[in-house]
């Protein structure tokens, strides 16, 4: 989200940023300062810069094609993520320490992201969408 804000995508600056924040992190005063943010300026920060994100991550997503394998993966993690949004408690049977996982929308979808992508399998096959753009480019 702030790479694509400001357009600065240096992996130096990133680390230069982390020291100095580092460094104001130990002087009680700057985070005084911040606590005098009015709730909804943050909030207003705080959705930009979040939609920012969730837009990086389509633009991933799409500039990579979306076959059957991924769109199972992406529809599956939203449902889930969605669905603990909806209902937090859905998930109260599992254990204290699954449940902490699983109460967070966020973290249900990421886990569940993770999870499939290491147990589907990736297809070497040709799906339609690609058999038909090899016709398309073997005709030119």
């Amino acid at each position: 989200g702030v790479i694509q804000m400001t357009g600065v995508a240096s992996r130096h600056i990133g680390k230069i940023i982390a020291v100095i924040l580092v460094i104001l992190g130990l002087f009680p005063g700057i985070g005084w300062f911040f606590t005098t943010i009015p709730a909804p300026v943050l909030g207003g920060a705080m959705t930009l810069m979040f939609s920012m994100i969730a837009i990086a991550g389509i633009r991933i997503i799409l500039s990579n094609g979306l076959r059957r394998r991924e769109t199972l993966i992406v529809a599956t993690s939203l449902g889930l993520g969605l669905g603990v949004s909806y209902d937090p408690a859905v998930f109260h049977v599992l254990p204290t320490s699954l449940y902490a996982l699983a109460e967070n929308p966020i973290c249900m979808g990421g886990v569940t992201a993770i999870i499939l992508n290491l147990i589907i399998p990736i297809s070497k096959e040709k799906e339609p969408d690609d058999i038909e753009e090899s016709v398309r480019e073997e005709e030119v």
